[in-house]
């Protein structure tokens, strides 16, 4: 037997796991549970630079991740960052959990140097930031990045983010997440690794299996247990907590694990069962399972694009039929032009054109077409896009915002912009693809670049429901349209969609000064006119809207 002391400061300094759990307090003093999370060991010591957690709520995740951070910024002088969606968030992480591991740790607390708040702390010779993804970041360098629930944060500001270690020699990136929809966020980058799932293997039949609710789960009798899906052979906890960790693709860059409750052993089955008899299916995916979840419907699919929407020759043309534009700026501008023919919108021209001649080529389509309508993107070149509006007077050309406002759209003619209820949009876009009422003409067997573009984007597209916080502490359900990937025409349609609904007043919405207060029914001709009294054009077509402002948008309330 070897006489050799076993140097624990050298294990620490090798093993987040094992300086955690001697460095590091749980909340409420919970002790450190690795005998029913035995799968959490290899995602602590794994040293990859980088990291995908697709997960489920409530496993400890985000106290895993802050100590993996930590224990980098103890042996490394090293700048990290450490984000999450909403300043509410931040607040709530570092006023809570944060500050007790500091306040519970006698080596963590003797590291704090003066600079000590929520957003910043300075932890020996390293630093440490916390951030909400729902701001720019700031324009810092770092080494360590750690994005937490991307799928709720703001994936343009994501982006920004990553440059901010392409300074660094270390380039640490770790991303975690309970999923949403299909395809996107963090379902999409788990893709993208090299896929380990947590593996258990039968002591029956030696089948070798994930965990799968469908698969594995069993209820009879008042009682509810996992079996193999093979031979039926009972998984105990001591057979679940077994497996290891098996990648689909080894030898990617990036180290991807997928985590279920039904992983975590101290939950019992039977609470799972219970929860997924009363949860919303999408809830019980996202938050239990952590799969992500797409309905059946509200979706736009390739399929659904090439059934409804694609058309080998374009509809008779109507004398005087008005033509419509609708642009999404980015770095390119990609542009729709159509015409309205009954229900439907024909579109007739695309393009992506190259940003340095972008808005110069809008007016030769302005004029070329006689463009009745045209509804361009307001961001990111606002200066572009507002001279482009007020060139045209009457309100032909509008700025679009994407907003929270209630109504479908409100528009401010006199201010050249509407804003749009990005949600309530993207459903009428929805309804009407649905339809047939969006035509995109061309040979399904061999499509042009600008409609298989076109195609690819709207396929991108995503309807997810979340669950939100009021202000009076309740809980709704909103709507959220996401894309997975590329999706510059989706939004031109969608704005183009919204040129025609604004000039044919198929929608019935109100015209509203921004920043005012609605006004009563018996009001509306009086302010409309006196907003509009020195523009006849705009006083018309205000006037038809207002007297059927009663009227439902595609059956959706305004």
């Amino acid at each position: 037997m070897s006489d050799k002391t076993i140097d624990l400061a050298e294990y620490e300094k090798a093993s987040p796991m094992i300086w955690s759990s001697r460095n590091v307090r749980l909340p409420k003093r919970a002790p450190w549970d690795f005998q029913h999370r035995k799968w959490q060991a290899a995602i602590f010591d794994d040293n990859s630079r980088e990291i995908v957690v697709i997960k489920p709520t409530q496993i400890g995740m985000t106290t895993l991740m802050l100590c993996k951070m930590l224990h980098f910024a103890h042996y490394h002088p090293v700048r990290v960052m450490y984000t999450l969606p909403r300043q509410d968030d931040v607040y709530d992480l570092v006023n809570g959990r944060v500050s007790s591991m500091f306040r519970d740790s006698p080596l963590l607390s003797s590291m704090i140097g003066s600079s000590d708040n929520v957003r910043f702390k300075v932890y020996g010779d390293s630093y440490l930031h916390f951030m909400e993804s729902s701001v720019t970041p700031r324009m810092l360098d770092v080494d360590c990045l750690v994005n937490d629930e991307i799928d709720m944060s703001n994936q343009d500001n994501l982006e920004q983010y990553i440059a901010r270690l392409d300074a660094s020699e270390y380039k640490i990136h770790w991303r975690i997440s309970t999923p949403t929809v299909n395809g996107f966020g963090i379902d999409s980058l788990f893709d993208k690794s090299d896929k380990k799932r947590w593996i258990i293997k039968c002591p029956r039949c030696n089948h070798e299996q994930e965990l799968i609710w469908d698969n594995n789960i069993r209820n009879s009798g008042g009682e509810t247990w996992y079996a193999c899906g093979q031979c039926d052979r009972e998984f105990t906890p001591d057979i679940v907590q077994s497996g290891s960790w098996i990648a689909d693709h080894p030898g990617r860059d990036i180290s991807g694990y997928a985590v279920s409750q039904m992983m975590v052993t101290s939950i019992p089955p039977s609470s799972l069962w219970e929860d997924s008899k009363t949860m919303r299916t999408k809830n019980f995916y996202n938050l239990r399972l952590g799969k992500p979840y797409t309905q059946s419907t509200g979706s736009i699919t390739r399929q659904l694009i090439y059934d409804k929407c694609i058309r080998n020759t374009h509809g008779k043309e109507y004398a005087g039929s008005g033509y419509f534009m609708g642009a999404d700026q980015g770095n390119d501008i990609h542009v729709v032009i159509g015409k309205a023919v009954g229900d439907t919108i024909e579109i007739v021209y695309m393009d992506v054109i190259p940003l340095e001649r972008g808005f110069d080529e809008l007016y030769v389509l302005m004029d070329r077409f006689g463009i009745q309508q045209a509804v361009i993107d307001g961001l990111p070149n606002r200066h572009s896009a507002n001279s482009f509006a007020s060139f045209y007077r009457g309100g032909r050309a509008l700025m679009a915002f994407y907003t929270q406002t209630p109504d479908v759209y409100k528009e401010n003619a006199l201010g050249f912009r509407v804003e749009i209820n990005r949600s309530i949009a993207f459903d009428y876009l929805y309804e009407k693809i649905n339809a047939g009422e969006i035509a995109l003409y061309g040979d399904k067997t061999n499509l042009t670049n600008e409609l298989r573009l076109a195609v690819s984007h709207l396929a991108s597209m995503r309807r997810d429901e979340v669950l939100t916080n009021t202000k009076m502490g309740g809980e709704k359900t909103e709507v959220a349209w996401v894309h997975s990937g590329p999706d510059h025409f989706a939004h031109a349609i969608n704005y183009l969609n919204v040129a025609v609904d604004l000039a044919t007043s198929s929608s019935g919405f109100r015209i509203t000064r921004l920043g005012e207060p609605k006004q009563s029914d018996s009001d509306d001709e009086e302010v409309v006119t006196e907003q509009f009294n020195n523009n006849p054009y705009v006083l018309r077509r205000a006037l038809t809207r207002v007297r059927d402002s009663t009227r439902r948008f595609k059956g959706i309330a305004r």
